[in-house]
């Protein structure tokens, strides 16, 4: 059936974009709607856990409205982010990755092919002055020139490939096209599917991590931890720490 048309199911923005870290799954809908509360015990479960499947994935779940409500504040971070802390943030995913150092060294290596080309000429010029003047036979001239015409063309292919996008540049490309579409909303009070599906290519979901000792949580508000890894358009996963908090997330039944 296409329960689309039913308001009474719980329909999930997240299709086809949360899924399960351990098996690559899809998480989907899943809980109970107890005494008209259709938010509070509402979960996406990972599709591979069910009965009859090979292979049983082992429970990954997360709260509904936790996930949402994660994702909408690290969105609503990268929106409220000013030009400078924009900047700022691009320079240090690029100093975390080592491109900085990798830019530096390309630079460096351009200058001085940039400054021997210009060297060259000035000894093609002397060579071919000293060859009129008589100071220089023919094959000699031509053998010099062959051999310095050789180093210009290896040079010439050194700066090609050294203007070709580094990794840096190519952040600093992707950052630019995330942020224009940032530029496009301000403050996101609720998260829609439009909006997730504008910025947010994957969520990677993880298993629940209990306090230490304990298997199984005791109570419905048991504070736990979950990986949960968003990985944005153009620029990906920027977590150093996928580990989030729940204190106040419902526990496992």
């Amino acid at each position: 059936k296409d329960y689309r048309s039913y308001d009474h199911v719980r329909k999930s923005i997240f299709g086809g974009v949360a899924v399960c870290a351990r098996c690559g799954h899809a998480l989907c809908s899943a809980g109970t709607v107890y005494n008209g509360e259709r938010e509070k015990y509402w979960y996406l479960s990972c599709t591979h856990q069910r009965k009859g499947v090979a292979e049983r994935c082992a429970g990954v779940r997360i709260r509904y409205a936790d996930l949402l409500e994660l994702v909408r504040q690290d969105l609503n971070f990268f929106l409220s982010l000013s030009e400078s802390e924009e900047q700022e943030l691009v320079r240090e995913v690029i100093r975390r990755s080592g491109s900085e150092e990798n830019q530096k060294i390309r630079k460096t290596q351009r200058e001085k092919a940039q400054a021997r080309f210009s060297v060259i000429d000035k000894i093609v010029t002397k060579l071919y002055t000293d060859n009129a003047e008589g100071k220089l036979s023919d094959d000699r001239l031509s053998s010099m020139v062959s051999e310095l015409e050789r180093e210009s063309a290896g040079l010439k292919e050194l700066l090609a490939e050294l203007d070709t996008p580094g990794q840096a540049e190519e952040t600093e490309e992707r950052f630019a096209q995330f942020f224009a579409l940032a530029r496009q909303f301000t403050h996101l009070e609720t998260l829609d599917r439009g909006t997730l599906l504008t910025f947010v290519e994957r969520i990677e979901i993880g298993p629940k991590e209990l306090p230490e000792g304990m298997k199984k949580a005791t109570h419905r508000n048991q504070p736990y931890r979950q990986s949960v890894r968003i990985f944005y358009k153009f620029i990906g996963d920027l977590s150093e720490e996928p580990i989030q908090d729940f204190p106040n997330a419902a526990g496992d039944e």
